[in-house]
């Protein structure tokens, strides 16, 4: 017999009880295991951050440049950019690089 809110309770109910228990006792561990499946997936996909410290101190450095010097070379690269095709690659590339 299955107990149900302090009451007993046999025969058909029990056996609905049941089936039901074992229905969502599937359909849980089926749920978790697309859980989990999808949690290693994205751990896949996950980068640590020590694995991308070069690119992390980059970004780090320019966010850390003095406003000045952020509007000086936009303003600066706004200026190039409508010359570089007039150069020939290899001054093409000093300059972009610069």
């Amino acid at each position: 017999m299955a107990k149900k809110n302090k009451l007993w309770f046999s025969g058909e109910d029990a056996q609905l009880a049941a089936r039901f228990t074992k229905f969502m006792t599937k359909v849980l561990y089926a749920r978790r295991a697309s859980y989990i499946r999808a949690l290693m997936v994205k751990a896949k996909h996950e980068i640590s951050i020590e694995e991308c410290r070069d690119e992390v101190d980059t970004v780090y450095r320019r966010l850390m440049n003095p406003i000045e010097e952020s509007v000086e070379s936009k303003l600066m690269w706004e200026g190039i950019k409508k010359y570089l095709h007039k150069l020939t690659p290899k001054e093409c590339e000093v300059m972009i690089s610069l």
